[in-house]
């Protein structure tokens, strides 16, 4: 259930903040969501994993 509050998270930032990246919608989300529940080295993995995401027109073409 934490990951659904995660990936509406990332939609609701997706669509409310146009000008951000694909990476910084994903990093907030889970900073909104699930970074409290984390232990610091899930963190910084979840961190370095985010900031490898693609664009956000990549993100989008691959939904099509």
């Amino acid at each position: 259930m934490r990951f659904g509050d995660f990936f509406l998270a990332i939609f609701a930032n997706l669509s409310s903040r146009p000008s951000w990246s694909f990476a910084r919608c994903a990093q907030e989300a889970y900073a909104q969501t699930l970074r409290r529940r984390d232990s610091m080295a899930m963190q910084m993995g979840v961190s370095t994993i985010l900031s490898m995401l693609p664009d956000r027109r990549m993100f989008f073409d691959v939904l099509r």
